[in-house]
């Protein structure tokens, strides 16, 4: 399966926990760019993905979407990804990974025990009214 239809299939099961990329938005800006990093199994199992933002020195990396697909959770998948993020921010210089999450989604747990520290809270929106956090991790 391509990239995009795999990133699309996946959204698509975890619509309600995600904000909406448009496809095009993914390919053109995340795939075209390699602002994207699989999440996989210690075989090589793509079990979901992380779309984040342009790396640049002096400047905050933004994660906009990781998805692991349940049955892979707490299987240290996502750690082996956000650690490639880490050493991609490292290498370039960026300041710090910066991310949000709904406050009721148990993926905040994953980021606090990877040691995000909780900076921000915002208001929830008119479709889904829980609050998001939002968490810095270091590079």
């Amino acid at each position: 399966m391509r990239d995009l239809e795999y990133i699309l299939a996946t959204t698509r099961c975890a619509h309600d926990n995600l904000g909406f990329i448009p496809a095009p938005t993914i390919q053109s800006f995340h795939l075209d760019r390699g602002l994207w990093l699989p999440v996989t199994t210690r075989r090589g199992r793509r079990v979901g993905f992380m779309l984040h933002g342009p790396v640049r020195s002096g400047l905050p990396l933004r994660i906009y979407q990781c998805v692991v697909e349940p049955d892979h959770r707490l299987r240290e998948a996502a750690t082996r990804a956000v650690d490639e993020l880490r050493k991609r921010a490292r290498d370039c210089g960026a300041t710090e990974i910066i991310l949000r999450c709904r406050e009721n989604l148990p993926a905040n747990a994953f980021w606090l025990a990877i040691g995000a520290q909780l900076i921000d809270q915002h208001p929830g929106g008119i479709r889904y009214r829980s609050p998001v956090n939002e968490y810095s991790l270091k590079t």
